[in-house]
């Protein structure tokens, strides 16, 4: 048997529980899915890249001494050798950080210390492949399905990453008009989340609640701050009260402590009794997978609902709206929105809802027969491991 060495470009390098954006936990898991069912007859090691930290890609003591720096030694980073890093150790990498195609906020993938290490390091000689599976695009302002928000920064970001590409699939429309305008190609496929439930085996148990998920601002890419869309929280929970009223069963799931604390803040002790923390990665699939509906303020929530075949409304105020595109589910922009909106929405859900499940459920089976036969070219001529320790 031989051993595969697959680094994750990922948030953090523990992977032995949930993480604070289970978002990326599922994200991971789906490519995890596909890459041992690829690999099947191969050992698997993996060793991850923290993409926030990428002094500790170096083995040099050095280097991996480096923490905070101010954001105008950034561009330092294009001066350092590539030569050093744990990369070189890799045969496949693989991307599980969150959209590597992001602007805003005085930030920019092509001035990030990350990009500006990882893009030289895939040209050294014995780096890995790429699998650039899902790229994605987080742009504040981008929310309109229609609207090609992009600059020529961004079509640049795009054409070097696809440069340093094995293989490169796209999760939403604006990466891949991104791409296309780079002078690339790649196929429309929905992330790779969608995969996360079959990495665990995970079966629905469908009941009868409403899963939600509560962001004071809408959007989580909106920064929680100490302020709140005053007009969003009135929309939620007057939501919450018609929910009630009618009988209807609602859990709010939270994916991660900040969120359960703002329940109790913005709607109430009453709220706060109805929220779930989930305290591992198949809690979290299932919270959502076991519900009638979901509405929820994170994309990945919407994933893992649809995962099991259940249908989402999602609350989002950036580019990664086209994810739900995607999926063919409504999304809303929670600046103005209503409870009645909300409710409404909801209505639809349940009257389609046996319609979606089937849907759904036949998108997971051909997103993951499209991965698999995108990936199995690219890598069919990897060097394994032990092929390499054992060539003279």
């Amino acid at each position: 048997m031989s051993e595969v060495v697959i680094g994750i470009l990922a948030t953090r390098d523990d992977f032995s529980s949930i993480s604070v954006n289970p978002g990326d936990d599922i994200v991971l898991c789906g490519q995890q899915h596909l890459l041992k069912t690829l690999f099947q007859n191969d050992s698997i090691r993996w060793e991850p890249f923290v993409r926030y930290r990428p002094q500790e890609w170096f083995m040099s003591a050095l280097l991996q001494k480096l923490r905070v720096h101010p954001k105008w030694l950034w561009p330092l980073w294009q001066l350092i050798p590539v030569g050093g890093t744990r990369l070189n150790r890799c045969d496949l990498l693989i991307n599980a950080s969150g959209p590597l195609l992001y602007r805003g906020q005085g930030y920019h993938t092509l001035f990030e210390p990350w990009a500006l290490v990882l893009l030289r390091s895939l040209k050294a000689p014995g780096a890995p492949l790429f699998l650039n599976l899902a790229l994605g695009t987080l742009f504040q302002n981008g929310s309109s399905r229609n609207k090609d928000d992009y600059s020529w920064l961004d079509v640049v970001a795009a054409r070097r990453i696809c440069q340093m590409s094995t293989v490169t699939t796209c999760r939403e429309s604006l990466a891949q008009k991104l791409v296309h305008h780079s002078g690339h190609r790649a196929p429309l496929i929905p992330c790779a989340s969608l995969l996360a439930r079959r990495h665990f085996d995970l079966q629905s148990k469908r009941s009868d609640y409403v899963a939600l998920n509560f962001h004071p601002k809408g959007s989580r890419s909106r920064n929680y701050g100490t302020n709140s869309d005053q007009s969003w929280v009135l929309a939620f929970r007057d939501l919450i009260t018609q929910l009630s009223s009618r009988g209807l069963r609602y859990k709010l799931v939270c994916h991660e402590p900040r969120e359960q604390q703002a329940v109790r803040t913005f709607l109430g002790d009453n709220a706060a009794n109805h929220t779930i923390l989930p305290a591992t990665i198949p809690d979290f699939l299932t919270a959502y997978g076991n519900a009638r509906a979901s509405l929820t303020c994170r994309i990945h929530g919407a994933y893992a609902a649809a995962s099991f075949g259940v249908s989402s409304l999602c609350i989002t105020s950036d580019s990664r709206a086209a994810m739900i595109d995607v999926l063919d589910m409504p999304h809303l922009n929670p600046s103005n929105v209503t409870g009645d909106q909300l409710m409404s929405a909801l209505e639809t859900l349940f009257t389609h809802e046996e319609r979606s499940r089937r849907k759904l459920l036949a998108m997971v089976d051909r997103t993951e027969k499209e991965y698999i036969e995108v990936l199995k070219p690219g890598i069919s001529t990897i060097p394994r491991t032990q092929e390499r320790c054992d060539s003279p």
